[in-house]
């Protein structure tokens, strides 16, 4: 079975587990999370913006997210139902025991899902966003100019000096303030 079909798998036994799991959970959360997780791995796979190895490897590790809440929600339900079935006086300290155990283990859980920086995350709280972060001046392209090494002596002295941040920063300064195209004809 490929990555892709384990995935689609994963993804509707989370919606399965998602559907059972109690309301204002973190279960349910987590749940909401890893499906959210495995939609956008398969867009960045569909659009070819992971390489495949690393689709795999974050492939497995959502999968064995969702196997780890399955096992969790399984042993939770097993709890309850004896909880059920032989009601005590104690019956509300055990369910308050269940949503500490719960918690434990999902933040356990996490510790052991966690992503180097730059891979795909399950929290879909801060890391990067799509328009964050500093808007781009115009179109980068790469470009290697030759100049005497007196006039690379100038430039970096603008910048160590303060004029200028950067060489880009010099070049784009250079290229606002070229000379109008009436004063090139005037021989300017």
């Amino acid at each position: 079975m490929d990555m892709i079909e384990q995935l689609q798998r994963a993804f509707a036994r989370a919606t399965q587990l998602f559907n059972i799991a109690p309301h204002n959970s973190t279960t349910r959360d987590e749940l909401d999370n890893a499906m959210e997780a495995i939609s956008k791995l398969n867009m960045s796979h569909l659009h070819k913006r992971v390489k495949p190895e690393n689709y795999v490897l974050r492939g497995q590790k959502l999968i064995d997210k969702v196997k780890s809440i399955d096992k969790f929600l399984n042993g939770e339900e097993a709890l309850k139902s004896h909880y059920y079935k032989q009601p005590e006086p104690e019956g509300l300290k055990e369910e308050t025991d269940i949503k500490k155990r719960e918690s434990t283990e999902l933040s356990n859980l996490n510790k052991k899902t966690e992503f180097k920086e730059g891979q795909l995350s399950l929290s879909i709280r801060g890391g990067a966003r799509k328009g964050a972060g500093r808007k781009a001046i115009g179109i980068k392209k790469p470009v290697s100019i030759n100049l005497p090494e007196s006039a690379w002596n100038e430039i970096d002295n603008l910048i160590q000096n303060g004029k200028f941040s950067s060489y880009a920063e010099y070049f784009r300064w250079l290229f606002e303030n070229k000379p109008s195209a009436e004063g090139e004809k005037n021989g300017i």
